[in-house]
Protein backbone atom coordinates (compact mmCIF):
# COMPACT_ATOMS: atom_id res chain seq x y z
CA UNK A 1 0.00 0.00 0.00
CA UNK A 2 1.29 3.27 -0.74
CA UNK A 3 0.82 7.18 0.77
CA UNK A 4 -1.34 8.86 -1.60
CA UNK A 5 -1.72 11.84 0.28
CA UNK A 6 -0.20 14.94 -0.58
CA UNK A 7 3.24 16.06 0.45
CA UNK A 8 3.22 19.07 2.12
CA UNK A 9 4.36 22.62 1.02
CA UNK A 10 7.97 23.06 1.20
CA UNK A 11 8.15 25.78 4.07
CA UNK A 12 10.41 29.35 2.87
CA UNK A 13 11.95 31.18 5.51
CA UNK A 14 10.06 34.06 6.37
CA UNK A 15 10.35 37.57 4.01
CA UNK A 16 12.99 40.01 5.80
CA UNK A 17 15.55 42.43 4.51
CA UNK A 18 19.04 41.96 3.76
CA UNK A 19 20.04 43.32 6.80
CA UNK A 20 17.36 41.90 9.09
CA UNK A 21 18.53 38.51 7.05
CA UNK A 22 22.04 39.27 7.34
CA UNK A 23 22.07 39.38 11.28
CA UNK A 24 19.72 36.40 11.64
CA UNK A 25 22.31 34.65 10.16
CA UNK A 26 25.41 35.90 11.98
CA UNK A 27 23.04 35.30 15.30
CA UNK A 28 22.84 31.62 14.21
CA UNK A 29 26.59 31.77 13.19
CA UNK A 30 28.23 33.08 16.26
CA UNK A 31 27.93 29.83 18.70
CA UNK A 32 28.86 27.53 15.78
CA UNK A 33 32.06 29.42 15.12
CA UNK A 34 32.95 29.53 19.03
CA UNK A 35 32.72 25.85 18.48
CA UNK A 36 34.16 25.06 15.07
CA UNK A 37 35.93 27.58 13.92
CA UNK A 38 36.53 28.93 10.26
CA UNK A 39 35.70 24.51 9.87
CA UNK A 40 32.29 25.36 10.00
CA UNK A 41 30.12 24.86 7.10
CA UNK A 42 27.56 27.03 5.61
CA UNK A 43 25.46 24.37 5.63
CA UNK A 44 25.50 23.67 9.42
CA UNK A 45 24.97 27.58 9.73
CA UNK A 46 22.26 27.57 7.36
CA UNK A 47 20.87 24.59 9.52
CA UNK A 48 20.94 26.55 12.95
CA UNK A 49 19.53 29.06 11.21
CA UNK A 50 16.56 27.35 9.81
CA UNK A 51 17.13 28.46 6.59
CA UNK A 52 18.72 27.08 3.14
CA UNK A 53 22.17 27.50 2.29
CA UNK A 54 21.82 29.21 -0.83
CA UNK A 55 19.66 31.80 1.53
CA UNK A 56 23.51 32.85 2.94
CA UNK A 57 24.89 33.54 -0.04
CA UNK A 58 22.16 35.79 -1.09
CA UNK A 59 23.46 38.46 1.58
CA UNK A 60 26.62 37.34 1.98
CA UNK A 61 28.88 36.87 -0.98
CA UNK A 62 31.73 34.19 0.31
CA UNK A 63 31.97 32.20 3.88
CA UNK A 64 34.63 34.63 4.64
CA UNK A 65 32.78 37.39 4.54
CA UNK A 66 30.42 35.61 6.53
CA UNK A 67 32.91 35.30 9.04
CA UNK A 68 34.20 38.80 8.94
CA UNK A 69 30.59 39.69 10.10
CA UNK A 70 30.92 37.15 13.09
CA UNK A 71 34.42 38.95 14.02
CA UNK A 72 32.86 41.97 13.81
CA UNK A 73 29.36 41.30 15.50
CA UNK A 74 31.55 39.50 18.54
CA UNK A 75 33.48 42.69 18.73
CA UNK A 76 30.92 45.67 18.84
CA UNK A 77 30.43 47.40 21.83
CA UNK A 78 26.88 47.86 21.87
CA UNK A 79 25.64 45.74 24.32
CA UNK A 80 28.20 45.78 27.63
CA UNK A 81 27.83 49.72 26.69
CA UNK A 82 23.68 49.42 27.49
CA UNK A 83 25.14 47.14 30.19
CA UNK A 84 27.70 49.61 31.37
CA UNK A 85 24.76 52.51 31.35
CA UNK A 86 22.29 50.34 33.29
CA UNK A 87 24.36 50.12 36.41
CA UNK A 88 22.23 51.92 39.18
CA UNK A 89 24.40 54.71 40.38
CA UNK A 90 22.71 54.39 44.06
CA UNK A 91 24.64 51.37 44.35
CA UNK A 92 28.07 51.25 46.63
CA UNK A 93 31.37 52.19 44.45
CA UNK A 94 32.61 48.66 44.96
CA UNK A 95 29.24 46.88 43.74
CA UNK A 96 28.70 48.89 40.80
CA UNK A 97 32.91 48.41 39.39
CA UNK A 98 32.72 44.70 40.44
CA UNK A 99 29.09 44.54 38.08
CA UNK A 100 30.80 46.99 35.43
CA UNK A 101 34.29 44.56 35.48
CA UNK A 102 31.60 41.57 35.28
CA UNK A 103 30.18 43.23 31.92
CA UNK A 104 33.70 43.60 30.55
CA UNK A 105 34.70 40.36 31.19
CA UNK A 106 31.46 38.78 29.01
CA UNK A 107 32.70 41.38 26.54
CA UNK A 108 35.87 39.91 26.40
CA UNK A 109 35.48 36.49 26.76
CA UNK A 110 32.97 36.44 23.52
CA UNK A 111 35.60 38.19 21.55
CA UNK A 112 37.89 35.83 22.88
CA UNK A 113 36.01 32.79 21.77
CA UNK A 114 35.02 34.25 18.31
CA UNK A 115 38.24 35.52 17.19
CA UNK A 116 40.45 32.08 19.15
CA UNK A 117 38.04 29.94 17.25
CA UNK A 118 39.11 31.38 14.12
CA UNK A 119 42.51 32.12 14.90
CA UNK A 120 43.08 28.40 15.84
CA UNK A 121 41.53 27.33 12.36
CA UNK A 122 44.05 29.49 10.70
CA UNK A 123 41.53 31.81 9.36
CA UNK A 124 42.86 35.36 11.62
CA UNK A 125 46.45 36.10 11.23
CA UNK A 126 48.37 38.08 14.15
CA UNK A 127 49.61 41.30 13.33
CA UNK A 128 52.37 42.72 15.03
CA UNK A 129 51.62 45.30 17.87
CA UNK A 130 50.90 48.83 16.93
CA UNK A 131 50.15 47.71 12.86
CA UNK A 132 46.28 48.01 12.44
CA UNK A 133 44.36 46.72 9.35
CA UNK A 134 45.05 49.94 7.29
CA UNK A 135 48.62 49.94 8.30
CA UNK A 136 48.28 53.36 10.12
CA UNK A 137 48.62 52.18 14.03
CA UNK A 138 47.01 54.49 16.39
CA UNK A 139 43.96 56.04 14.45
CA UNK A 140 41.97 52.57 14.50
CA UNK A 141 42.30 52.47 17.78
CA UNK A 142 41.48 56.08 18.49
CA UNK A 143 38.53 55.08 16.20
CA UNK A 144 37.27 52.26 17.73
CA UNK A 145 37.37 54.11 21.65
CA UNK A 146 35.79 57.42 19.98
Amino acid sequence: MTDTSPTPPRRRAPAMDPDQRRKMIVAAALPLVVEYGAAVTTAKIARAAGIGEGTIFRVFPDKDTLLAACVAEATRPDDAVAHLEAIDLDQPLTARLTEAAEVMRGHMTRIGAVVGALAATGRLERRPPGESAGGGGLPDREAGLA
